[in-house]
């Protein structure tokens, strides 16, 4: 009996595998047929190439933008990238969305390496004043631990295992800090990222996207209150008083205004005034931030420090000096020894060479390195229990030299948020202390007219660029955007 069950069960179980295969297959063919819908062959070649965008954007010219566009305007550009000027694209998510970031990129950009710990040690080890340490170490160890004799060679092996020991305390220290401090650093910047929303156009309705769901063709919202930073490149399709901080890129202090003539909105630029729409163009390593971004990340590290540039500078000096003084030594016993007292033991040789290699010894603070390394470290701690983070060692010194901060009034050094405090409605005055806030007193007054309050609350959402909405979800309302 168990034989004949699972006997007839063997075609069912076959004959399932079967049905789920051609479902997948069904499935498949769905969704190869919508594709080729979406993007048949001559829909994305009508798209401009990207190199012709970016050509755009660092040309930055009409005329540039009438070529791109075949001189049919920012219209046809719109429609050649398969978008509408008002509705955005046609669908969210953007079903052709492999195409495009095959053809444009993405707008992220590639993630640095991580530097891994032996690299750290690698960069401690080329300070010039930890190689001068190492090479006296290996010096006396050699001469005097391995060709010495007795106390002496006791002695010898004791010194250098001291430096040994000194210089593996001093570059673990300041790799540990910098390799953790790396990595916090890393996850800080994904958090960010994350949670640099902007206002995306698809299907004739506002979305909350973050920058790497953001695709060529997009059409972005911005405002100069809440929705100020332009993360991709674009051009400019309605606007009000638009004017963009530039002086990063150009050094120009005064912000640029935008306009038919001048459209361009450039990637790492903040909006100073105003609101409207652009069309992006580039995004990525494609754009004008991505590739500052990328040359910036080529170019390598800085040079170092002015502090530690001078203890480069100390130990170089302190070996020419040490070797001159080591040498004049040596050739003064030489000269006592073999000239004027006319020794004919050449056995002392040897003896001599160890005096001198002593005397260059004794000119090396080994202990500066650590104590420097320590005192950058209780800093550094100092600094991060009042909540700065210091990504690496240098920084410390960097603010510790700072003897002058200039700020203005424009709340840098403060949450940058501001609240009101009081307020004067229908004659009447609202004065609030502590935690208190206006608007509750306001709307409990009974000596304000309820026209008033209504007609103050629409002014508050019309001239304060509020954006925020609802959307449906679940058949339930949904907040999105920012008050």
């Amino acid at each position: 009996p168990t034989f004949a069950a699972s006997a007839s069960r063997a075609p069912l179980a076959k004959s399932e595998q079967a049905l789920a295969c051609g479902r997948l297959l069904v499935l498949w063919l769905h969704k190869w047929e919508i594709m080729a819908k979406i993007a048949p062959e001559e829909v994305s070649g009508s798209w401009p190439t990207r190199l012709e965008l970016t050509r755009l954007m660092e040309e930055q010219t009409v005329e540039e933008l009438n070529t791109v566009s075949k001189g049919g305007g920012i219209k046809v550009l719109c429609e050649r990238l398969g978008c509408d000027m008002e509705r955005g694209l046609s669908a969210n998510p953007v079903l052709d969305w492999d195409h495009r970031v095959q053809a444009f990129g993405e707008n992220k950009f590639e993630e640095r390496k991580l530097t891994p710990y032996y690299a750290f040690l690698f960069v401690q080890l080329k300070e010039k004043i930890i190689m001068l340490l190492l090479f006296m170490a290996t010096i006396e160890l050699v001469l005097k631990g391995f060709l010495g004799h007795g106390l002496e060679q006791t002695e010898a092996i004791a010194e250098s295992s001291v430096l040994y020991l000194t210089v593996a305390i001093i570059v673990n220290i300041a790799a540990i800090l910098d390799w953790k401090r790396e990595r916090m650093f890393e996850a800080l910047t994904k958090r960010l990222a994350s949670s640099n929303l902007r206002f995306v156009i698809r299907d004739g309705q506002q979305l909350t996207l973050s920058d790497e769901h953001i695709c060529v063709g997009d059409i972005i919202s911005f405002n100069a209150h809440m929705a100020s930073v332009i993360s991709c490149d674009g051009i400019l399709l309605s606007g009000q008083d638009v004017k963009c901080d530039e002086s990063a890129l150009t050094g120009e202090p005064e912000p640029i205004g935008k306009s038919p003539e001048r459209p361009f909105m450039i990637s790492g630029t903040t909006v100073n005034s105003g609101k409207g729409t652009f069309l992006v163009v580039a995004v990525g390593d494609y754009c004008i931030a991505g590739k500052i971004k990328k040359a910036v990340y080529a170019a390598g590290e800085s040079e170092a420090s002015p502090l530690y540039g001078k203890l480069d500078t100390m130990a170089t000096r302190i070996g020419k000096v040490g070797c001159v003084a080591a040498g004049s030594a040596m050739i003064g016993i030489l000269i006592w020894e073999y000239g004027v007292r006319k020794s004919d033991d050449y056995g002392q040789l040897l003896d001599i060479f160890l005096q001198t290699i002593g005397i260059l010894a004794c000119a090396i603070p080994e202990g500066l390195p650590l104590a420097l390394v320590i005192a950058l470290a209780l800093t550094s701690n100092k600094m991060s229990s009042q909540n700065n983070l210091v990504k690496t060692l240098n920084s410390c010194e960097t603010m510790g030299s700072a003897t002058t901060i200039c700020t203005d009034k424009t709340g840098t050094l403060t949450t940058n948020r501001m609240t009101v405090r009081a307020a004067y409605v229908d004659g009447v005055m609202f004065e609030v202390e502590g935690a208190e806030q206006v608007g509750p007193r306001v709307k409990a007054h009974e000596g304000v007219e309820e026209d008033c309050k209504k007609m103050l609350g629409d002014l508050m959402c019309i001239c304060t660029m509020d954006e925020s909405g609802f959307c449906y979800k679940d058949g339930l309302p949904q907040f999105q955007g920012n008050p």
